[in-house]
């Protein structure tokens, strides 16, 4: 859920550090801990720029629930708009 909200929002094209600092407050209230929670890009996994999606991403987190690490990851596309 919190990944599909992330991608959702830059998909609409939201600021990306915004979408971010979300996904990373939901998921510290959700789990016991939070490697990562970020977005780059889906070609090369580079840092992205901050303003609206440009090219197309994923969004990556690395989570733990105890001394389990979940990790997982989402497409996010440019608005056609």
């Amino acid at each position: 859920m919190i990944l599909a909200e992330f991608a959702a929002h830059l998909e609409a094209g939201g600021d990306i550090a915004q979408a971010e600092a979300a996904a990373l407050d939901a998921a510290r209230a959700a789990f016991d801990s939070v490697d990562y929670v970020t977005a780059r890009c889906a070609l090369t996994l580079a840092p992205l720029g901050p303003g609206p999606l440009a090219r197309p991403a994923r969004v990556l987190a690395a989570v733990r629930v105890g001394s389990t690490r979940l990790i997982d990851n989402r497409a996010a596309s440019p608005s056609q708009n």
